[in-house]
């Protein structure tokens, strides 16, 4: 781990928030996200808004925003001798394959049965390296180009378990418990290739 950054990309698709887009941009340099991508959609990073109440987390790591779908395709790992393949995983409060994004409902249930839904607790994220985590619009959901991207590199929809009644949580806190999560394991990871 190098400069306290860790292998853990971020990709904010299409998130109009700015409260969200500022609570998910602290959580990502708490957590010691090396990347940050946004894709066209996702309000400005560098809005006095975003700013402001990220308490400037955008100039504390790498950003690179409001690409298009082939632009970020060209900002990930594309295999290398650090890494070989990468992981996508997609964090998705849709929990069936009925549940309609931006797309045609057809393509959604395609693309959601083509991937496996996991608890994120019960994932790997330190299989296949850097760990490229999708978070979408809590009104959106995740493009149909972010399914593409998953299921191009061994992409797992996770999703936090929650009690009887309560559909989904807020984008930020979803992204905060799933984030620590992945810098957890890949922590317990890099200590134990050290040892």
């Amino acid at each position: 781990m190098s400069g306290g950054r860790l292998p853990l990309i971020a990709i904010l698709d299409g998130i109009r928030g700015a409260a969200n887009v500022s609570s998910v941009l602290r959580t990502l340099v708490a957590v010691g996200c090396s990347k940050v991508l946004t894709t066209a959609g996702t309000v400005d990073t560098t809005s006095e808004r975003v700013v402001r109440e990220s308490l400037n987390a955008a100039s504390k790591l790498p950003l690179l925003g409001r690409l298009s779908w082939d632009a970020v395709s060209q900002h990930v790992p594309q295999g290398s001798k650090k890494f070989k393949s990468f992981s996508v995983y997609l964090c998705d409060s849709a929990m069936d394959t009925e549940w309609t994004s931006r797309g045609s409902a057809e393509n959604e249930r395609r693309s959601k049965k083509a991937l496996p839904l996991a608890d994120y607790a019960s994932v790997d994220y330190t299989d296949g390296l850097p760990a490229v985590l999708v978070l979408g619009s809590e009104a959106a959901g995740l493009s149909d180009a972010a399914y593409d991207l998953a299921r191009r590199h061994n992409g797992i929809r996770v999703h936090i378990p929650l009690s009887a009644g309560v559909e989904s949580l807020n984008l930020a806190a979803a992204a905060a418990v799933i984030a620590f999560e992945i810098r957890q394991q890949l922590l317990t990871s890099t200590a134990a290739v050290h040892n």
